[in-house]
């Protein structure tokens, strides 16, 4: 990695990150597909068990075993993902073990009212205390593309694999979808956002404590996501610091390719022509709407025939691809005059305004290890973000543990896996400096 003197921010070369793939805050599209997907289908044991548990726990409500990842196919997938970026290979030795996967239901709550949610709970096969990785997934608009619910993906497939380097490896679907797909994704909404994680984690303890032989956890855990998981893991983090949660300790949290600061992300949305992320402010606004933090119609901000179609378009029925192509990409088309022009400071849209600021995520003085990503070519969320935020965190303090990478080239949807192979690697060095 080098130095950018302007920004004093460490870059990630150009020759590594720039590749010609299709990754969207989770989705994998032009890997070596039909290998993978022949490897995974061939060896990964495919189980159909439902755990009933036996007693009552705070958190664990059930649990089901879905399959397991044989060591010999998790390294040979990620050979295959090394013909476009080789700087997996340093992965590759660090995997020792085949992983159990299960998916997990329990207990949390949103809006103050307690609902059954559900994850993938992804454990290394074999003796040994492991450190807790949550991964927070980024924008999704489909059920069926819940990780729970598509737990078979090369995407989550490749994730559930990174268990075999030794972590227990969380993957929530969030409120709003798998086993709570009935309700509305509360997305961006800092608190239950941020007890769907931390309650997870809790419910996982409990499951491997009571039904997992010879694996047991430590209580340093690594929280990490892309797009809208970065900005979850960082609320994860500020809420267990600044509620002095104490039996979760944050070893380490990577946040990729973020929107932190909601009202300066919209700022920068209704100032461009177009913008190819046109689903995100209707999703954002939507679901505000009807957890009854606006009460303004739909209309108010978005112009029809748009406003009127925005509440099927996300039930859960249609993915991030689908919504976009009923949406359009010309701003100016999409959202009301008085939205563009008066946004920033009108009167009218002070609700909205302060909204976004109370879900918005600013530096605190941290002694984390916090790492910022994010690709120089992104268009659906300005580097900025990442930036402005990495400088606060600087100006708050917490100068000895905070760091911020560019993505040299990338662009939202291929900083993905770079981002991934960099922190995963820097997790690893951190587990050995510790263990030292």
């Amino acid at each position: 990695m080098t130095e950018d003197a302007r920004s004093g921010s460490a870059v990630i070369p150009k020759n590594i990150m720039n590749k010609k793939n299709n990754w969207h805050a989770g989705s994998l599209r032009n890997y070596p597909l039909l290998l993978i997907v022949f490897l995974f289908s061939l060896y990964a044991c495919n189980k159909d068990q439902n755990g009933i548990p036996e007693k009552e726990f705070t958190y664990l409500v059930d649990y089901e075993e879905l399959h397991t990842l044989q060591k010999n196919v998790i390294i040979a997938t990620q050979t295959a993902v090394a013909l476009q970026y080789p700087e997996i290979n340093q992965l590759k030795d660090s995997i020792k073990y085949n992983v159990d996967v299960y998916r997990v239901l329990y207990r949390t709550s949103i809006m103050s009212e307690q609902i059954v949610a559900s994850g993938l709970v992804c454990i290394p096969s074999g003796k040994g205390i492991f450190p807790i990785l949550s991964f927070q997934n980024g924008t999704n608009t489909a059920h069926a593309n819940a990780p729970t619910e598509n737990a078979g993906s090369n995407t989550f497939m490749l994730l559930q694999g990174l268990a075999g380097t030794g972590y227990i490896m969380l993957i929530p679907d969030y409120a709003g979808f798998g086993a709570s797909d009935s309700l509305i994704h509360p997305y961006f909404i800092k608190d239950p956002t941020s007890r769907s994680v931390i309650d997870f984690i809790r419910a996982s303890r409990e499951f491997i404590d009571y039904y997992i032989e010879e694996v047991a956890y430590t209580l340093e855990c690594y929280l990490a996501g892309y797009s809208q998981g970065g900005w979850a893991s960082l609320v994860v983090l500020q809420a267990l610091e600044q509620d002095k949660i104490a039996d979760i300790e944050v070893k380490a949290v990577s946040c990729g390719a973020g929107a932190y600061n909601l009202k300066s992300m919209t700022e920068y949305v209704i100032s461009q022509e177009t913008y190819p992320g046109s689903y995100y402010l209707p999703y954002f606004l939507y679901t505000h709407q009807q957890y009854g933090l606006i009460t303004e119609p739909m209309q108010k901000y978005f112009l029809e025939p748009y406003a009127s179609l925005i509440p099927s378009l996300f039930d859960g029925s249609f993915s991030n691809q689908e919504v976009r192509d009923q949406l359009t990409d010309t701003i100016r088309n999409l959202l009301t005059p008085s939205f563009v022009n008066t946004f920033p400071s009108g009167a009218e849209y002070e609700e909205i305004r302060e909204d976004m600021i109370s879900n918005s995520i600013f530096a605190w003085q941290t002694n984390t290890m916090l790492r910022f990503y994010h690709g120089t070519g992104d268009e659906d969320i300005p580097p900025e973000q990442s930036m402005d935020i990495y400088q606060d965190f600087l100006s708050s303090g917490s100068t000895g543990t905070v760091e911020h990478f560019e993505i040299a080239g990338a662009g939202h949807s291929t900083g993905i896996l770079p981002w991934g192979i960099s922190t995963l690697i820097w997790f690893n060095e951190l587990r050995a400096s510790y263990s030292k």
